[in-house]
């Protein structure tokens, strides 16, 4: 668990799940959506995505994006 003061609000962090292959996702995550997430890192490396909520980002649009991009990675054959 990270100290509440070492915190950083517009990041989320979403847990990938299993048999879900870090890498792969964000490249297609990247070239159909043109979303890019940032992948975990340290010990969170392969096993998280960090996504950025802020500016631009926060929007409802760009947040329905995200969520629909996300959904459509992780149904893919």
């Amino acid at each position: 668990r990270v100290p509440e003061s070492e915190r950083l609000n517009p990041l989320t962090s979403v847990a990938i799940p299993e048999g879900v292959d870090d890498a792969s996702t964000r490249r297609f995550l990247l070239e159909k959506y043109g979303l890019e997430i940032g992948g975990g890192l340290g010990p969170m490396k392969g096993n998280t995505w960090r996504i950025g909520l802020m500016g631009s980002g926060s929007t409802m649009r760009n947040v329905t994006l995200c969520l629909a991009g996300l959904g459509d990675a992780l149904n893919r054959p």
